[in-house]
This record gives C-alpha cells, structure tokens and sequence, in this order.
C-alpha cells in the first residue's frame, strides 16, 4: 500500500516550486530517494504479474510529488506518479512499496530496471542511487501441484494437495475476479473446493486484498488469517503471490507475533519393538529454533519435548498414528504438521506353503512380487494369485500387491520381512473388486476383528470365507455368513492380520479395506 502523506500548504509550495524549469533550492536537509529492490514471486507469460519496487528515503527530510517507472528490457511497463515518502527519523516512517502489473508475453529470461523520480522532480543529496536491475526468468503458464495446509485456532481445518492453474473468486462485495495465474489465493480457493469450507476475501483495501474469514473462523483486533509459503512470511497480498509447482502454503489464524511449529520424526514405519524420535522447532525468519515443552500427540499419547525440543525412545503398539504437536495458543505458536507413522508386525513365513495378505498399502519402493519376496527360496514354485474371473495367476518380478489381495508364497525355509509401508497411508481407500465365485482376498488391519466386521462392505454378496494354517498345511474350519455365534462357523469368528483367506462370494462386489 502506498502511504500518503499530508504536508502544510508552505511545504508544497517549497516542494512543488519550479523557477525557469529548474529544481529549487532546498533551505535544509535535501531528501534522498533511492530504489532499494524489485521484488517478484513466480512470474508467468500472458500473465498480469505483481512486481514490487521499494523506494527507501536516507533522510530525515520527507519528499512528495515524485514518480516511478518500472522497465522491462528497456521498454516501460508503467509509471506510478504523485508518490510521497516521510523522513527516515519519523515515527510513522515505512520504506515504500509500489506495486507494478506487468504482462510478458513470452517465457524467457528479462531485466526489470525502476526507477525513482524519474523527471528529477525532486533535489536529492545522491541522484546516483534512484535505479535498480533484477534479471527475471519468465515462465510458461501450466497448471501447478502445490500442498496446502489451513490451521484454525483449535483444530487443522483442512490439509492436502491441490492442482490449478487459474481462479474465478468472488469477493465479499459481490464482485467475481478471474486470476489468470497460480496464485496462494487460488491455492485457497481451490482447498476450499476440495475441503468443502468456506472462506470469504474482502476488496475493501485493494481488490481481492484482505482474508476476513476461513472455515466459520473471523478476524478479530489484531488477529487473523495470515499465510506462508514454504515457511516464509511475505509482504504481498495473497492474490499478488505467484506460485511454483510444488510449493507448500500454510494458512493460519494467529497473530502477528505467532511462530508456526515444525514436527519432524526419525521414521515413519516401524515396529512395536523400535522407539521414535523426534522433534519440534520454530521459525524464527531465518533459523529453526528448538522448543522445549511443546506437546506432542500421538492418537492417546501425550509426549512433552525436552530443552532441545525431543522427544525421544518412544514405544507405540502396532497401528497407525498421527502425530502433531502443539504449544500454548494460536496467539503465540501455530500448531505443527501433521506425520504419519505406521507401526507394523513382522511378517513370519514358515517352511512350505504360505496363504499371506498384508494390513497397509505398501511403500512403491517395496510393493512388487520381486520386492517383497527377493529374500525367499521358493525352490522353484511360483508365487499365485487367485480371482474367479481368470483363475489361478503366476505373478511376475514387477506384479503390484495391494492390501487386499491374498498371495501364496512357498517357502523352502522360515524367513522375516519387513515390508515398507507408506508412509501416508490415509491417502485413499484400499478396495477391490470381487466377483461371484471364489476370490482370494487379504485382511486390513493390525489386530483381529470379527469375519463380519471385516466383510461389512459386501454383506449381501459374501458366504463363505476359509483361511489356511501354514503350520499344518491345511484348510481352517469355515466361517459362514449369518452363522449364529454358537455355531463351530460363526460369522464372529476372527479373522487375523497377514493371512489371506478364500471368500466366496454370491455375486459381483467390492470389498473394502477396514483400516486403511
């Protein structure tokens, strides 16, 4: 925002005065204007682009009717006039930002020069200092893949990934503006498409300026809506801001003064048998600082970080978790990301035949036939799968597993994997599709649970299920829908993780991971 400043009529006259077009003759300090920098964020082609140019004054004497002019290769994009900046001694002084539109019409690399007082309107101390270059690459205009996250005052209102490249918003005036680029308020309002939350933006001080609500969440005093990308603050109204393919916004209430919180972890896959480390810190602008006695929630466990911020041989049971951490309120910290962790069981194969499923989606750098099972002697056998459309199917080096498939595996010898899990595993819902007849199929979960529970999805198609016992080599008793539970087949018999069971099923269905 340009300041304005109101002068008495004396000084305009001294300030505006020319005799026979020449400058006057300053009675006291002379004024010293000078173009500190250009500022841009990502700039597109055939874009209207946002450029910043910041004018300082090294006096103590304030200055007004001046003008600048921001080049692109020696053409002029605009000159901004009639501009006024106080003395640098002033208690209400602030450098000035003028903020310029520029439309390049091609992707390349360009030298933006501005320029202050152009026509010399104005008698400085140093006329050498009132011009500044900054070489600027141009890019083509593509849809972007950027990560946004938008923290309320209690609670993560919404976090994910969003990929857009233009924007209609509609401001709270009743207005609708088309935003011909990415920008971190089309990354908002494209979040609050996916999240399915409201927020209302304001043109009350600029066009399309001011964020008065997110999610039911107002402004209020001097707190409100503020963003960052990648961790750092910037001095652009979010429609000014242009982003990059992969960059992370972070919306959140607080105030001025609030430090956003940062969670990392040593792992994000693990056994009941290893500990987790990990540790939260604080931006400062320029480094991440340690904080001690923030806490950190791991679904019912409660940790609280030492003086360097960690906390450290922590024991989970198996699972998946998410971990964030928190410290005071929205006024002085900003809760942390979000991480992942999944605690898993070993998986123990035994000498012979193997009926195998596996309780999560898998890591894509541990997700193939070849992957997963590499370390086993299978003396020869191949590694089946089973549907009732195709039969029996030897799988290849590069078959994906997915959590609900049922695999046999020979094994000429007792082994341990340990497969990789990803490490976000709520990305989306594990289905798979099953038809009428026989299907091997996998269990989702890391404890036991009833054969109806884990069958809800396809209650009405399902009728028998049967596992297999690796240590006898042979088929369990069945379990049968509808069975009642004092039946040797009760439909409340449980099913357990990592094994893969026969169902057979009545007609077509899509079966459904419990515990994704």
């Amino acid at each position: 925002m340009i300041k304005i400043l109101r002068l008495s009529m004396a000084t305009l006259v001294i300030l505006t005065l020319f005799f026979c077009g020449t400058k006057p003759v300053m009675a006291a300090d002379q004024p010293d204007l000078q173009t500190t920098s250009i500022g841009v964020t990502t700039l597109y082609a055939g874009a209207a682009n946002t450029v910043t140019v910041n004018v300082g004054n090294n006096t103590t004497t304030a200055t007004s009717g001046f003008s600048v002019r921001l080049e692109a290769d020696g053409t002029t994009v605009s000159t901004i006039t009639d501009l006024s900046i106080l003395g640098n001694s002033d208690s209400s002084y602030w450098p000035l930002s003028v903020s310029f539109s520029w439309t390049p019409y091609t992707a390349a690399i360009y030298t933006l020069k501005a320029i202050v007082d152009t026509e010399n309107t104005v008698s400085e101390s140093d006329e050498t200092n009132n011009e500044v270059t900054n070489n600027v690459t141009v890019l083509a205009l593509n849809s972007v893949t950027v990560n946004v996250r938008v923290e309320g005052q209690s609670s993560t209102l919404w976090s994910g990934d969003v990929a857009f490249s233009t924007s209609t918003i509609t401001d709270k005036q009743g207005d609708t503006y088309t935003i011909d680029h990415p920008t971190v308020l089309g990354a908002l309002d494209a979040a609050a498409d996916e999240g399915d939350f409201n927020y209302i933006v304001s043109s009350s001080y600029g066009t399309l300026s001011y964020i008065e609500e997110i999610g039911g969440e107002s402004s209020s005093g001097y707190d409100g809506w503020l963003y960052t990308v990648n961790w750092d603050s910037a001095d652009y109204a979010a429609v000014d801001y242009s982003l990059s393919d992969g960059d992370e916004i972070i919306w959140y209430y607080g105030g001025w003064s609030a430090k956003l919180l940062k969670l990392s972890v040593d792992q994000t896959t693990m056994t009941p048998a290893d500990t987790l480390s990990a540790i939260v810190t604080a931006y400062n602008g320029a480094d991440w600082d340690a904080v001690e006695n923030a806490t950190v929630y791991a679904g019912s466990h409660i940790y609280t970080t030492d003086a360097s911020g960690q906390i450290t041989g922590v024991s989970l049971t198996a699972g998946g978790y998410t971990l964030y951490a928190e410290k005071d309120n929205y006024e002085k910290y900003i809760r942390s990301n979000s991480c992942d962790v999944l605690v898993y069981v070993p998986l123990d194969i035994q000498s012979g035949w193997n009926f195998i499923s596996f309780p999560r989606r898998l890591s894509t750098t541990c997700n193939t036939t070849e992957t997963l099972f590499s370390d086993i002697d299978t003396a020869g056998h191949s590694i089946w799968g089973y549907n009732s459309e195709e039969g029996w199917q030897a799988l290849t080096a590069d078959n994906i597993i997915s959590p609900l498939d049922g695999i046999w595996v020979y094994s000429a010898k007792a082994v341990i994997l340990y497969p990789v899990f990803d490490p976000d595993p709520l990305s989306i819902p594990v289905t798979k599709d099953l038809s009428s007849g026989w299907n091997a199929i996998g269990y989702t979960d890391f404890t036991n649970s009833s054969a109806n529970s884990a069958l809800t999805s396809v209650e009405n198609e399902w009728a028998t299920l049967i596992g297999f016992d690796t240590a006898t080599q042979s088929y369990e008793v069945s379990i049968i829908n509808n069975a009642p539970d004092s039946d040797a087949h009760a439909e409340t018999r449980e099913v357990a993780p990592w094994k893969g069971y026969w169902l057979y099923m009545t007609d077509d269905g899509e079966l459904a991971a419990i515990s994704n």
